[in-house]
């Protein structure tokens, strides 16, 4: 088992403006705090590159990439696997809001049972 595992949430993004602020909020307040947050700006023509870069400089677990435009979300995960550095990996979509503790329910799940994948309710 391992004790205290770092998680990777890996977010794309493109043109999500309306709703990234939100999503990368309810991430930062996690009660659960050792992760790693890797954002792909998908070349973004809209204000998300500004907003991932407000949580990047304040806060060091939120790591900024950009990539060409691939059009689909697994070019995004393609480009972003060299990157990862955690034990566990979660995807997010760019609209997507956490509970505060979905981090830290999905870590204690995964350690009580061993289970290889847990998905959230």
């Amino acid at each position: 088992m391992i004790e205290n595992p770092l998680i990777t949430i890996f977010v794309p993004v493109f043109n999500g403006e309306k709703y990234l602020d939100e999503t990368l909020l309810s991430i930062q307040a996690q009660t659960y705090t050792h992760f790693e947050v890797l954002l792909v700006d998908d070349s973004s023509t809209d204000t998300s590159r500004a907003i991932l870069d407000k949580y990047a400089n304040s806060d060091t677990r939120f790591k900024v990439f950009s990539k060409e435009n691939g059009g689909i979300v697994a070019k995004s995960w393609n480009f972003i696997m060299s990157f990862v550095n955690g034990d566990y990996f979660f995807y997010a979509s760019q609209d997507d809001l956490f509970s505060i503790d979905l981090i830290e329910k999905m870590v204690q799940k995964q350690q009580q049972s061993q289970a290889d994948t847990v998905l959230p309710d």
